[in-house]
């Protein structure tokens, strides 16, 4: 560039007048100059644009990077949802399998059942009786009796009976005694002459035949 201003000074010279060519070669020189700085900034804006689009590049890179980082993730979720998804059928299709096992059973089970309605056994009940407890029992039999006796209020003679005092109180007042007086002191004893009966005191089932299947 800066060759190219010179020769283009020059030619200006040439076809000038001698003080116009001066002034041309100074316009020349100032051309050059304004050239050569030009030129100057361009290589220094040249490292600057340089470090401009290596950071630029940096940052495309980090963000391709952190691009195929939530790409991977999504692939993830979307193996996990497959898996599940998968996992899920595969239990519905455990679960049917199974109700359709049940049912194969429960039809084989009715099957069976039908197929022995007729030699289906009958259960008869057991038969028997009740018959009655007997036991030893003690039937009382209370028994009262009377004891009589009197006694002299005047000497304390006993005796059992009202009959025989009057006969001691006669015989005493004959002999100028008074024993025309008396307590009566009698009383009653009770005794049990009971005896022991066998009588029912309850019942109790005898099984004759017990129940069976026929």
């Amino acid at each position: 560039m800066r060759t190219k201003a010179i020769i283009v000074a020059l030619l200006v010279c040439l076809s000038a007048p001698q003080l116009g060519c001066a002034s041309v070669a100074k316009q020349g020189s100032g051309s050059t100059e304004r050239a050569a700085t030009a030129v100057k900034n361009k290589d220094k804006k040249k490292p600057s644009e340089e470090k401009a689009a290596q950071t630029s590049g940096t940052k495309n890179e980090e963000k391709k990077e952190s691009d195929d980082k939530d790409q991977k993730s999504d692939d993830s979720k979307k193996e996990d949802n497959k898996s599940s998804d998968s996992s899920k059928s595969d239990s519905k299709g455990d679960s049917s399998q199974s109700k359709q096992n049940s049912g194969n059973s429960q039809g084989s089970g009715s099957n069976n059942s039908s197929s022995n309605g007729g030699s289906q056994k009958k259960w008869v009940a057991e038969q028997g009786h009740w018959e009655t407890d007997y036991s030893q029992v003690w039937v009382p039999n209370v028994v009262y009796t009377r004891h009589e006796r009197y006694i002299c209020s005047a000497c304390g003679a006993s005796f059992d009976s009202i009959a025989a005092w009057s006969a001691h109180s006669d015989a005493m007042w004959e002999q100028g005694q008074d024993h025309g007086a008396y307590i009566n002191d009698s009383y009653t004893t009770s005794e049990d002459q009971g005896h022991y009966e066998q009588k029912a005191t309850g019942q109790h089932w005898v099984v004759d035949v017990a129940g069976h299947w026929e």
